[in-house]
């Protein structure tokens, strides 16, 4: 299955759908996960965070 994780764009939301502990759990069960650019920057989480783990 491939998944998806948008950036969020609704203004004051920073919050992101999927952490990147949340991308290797579904990576290592076989799934595809595409995250946009910077979805997790207003989280403090960088893209570095779940390329390493995809």
């Amino acid at each position: 299955m491939r998944i998806g994780v948008p950036r969020e764009t609704r203004e004051e939301e920073y919050r992101v759908s999927l952490t990147p502990a949340g991308t290797k759990e579904l990576t290592s069960r076989g799934h595809d996960v595409v995250v946009e650019h910077n979805a997790g920057r207003g989280s403090h989480l960088l893209d570095d965070a779940y390329a390493t783990l995809t």
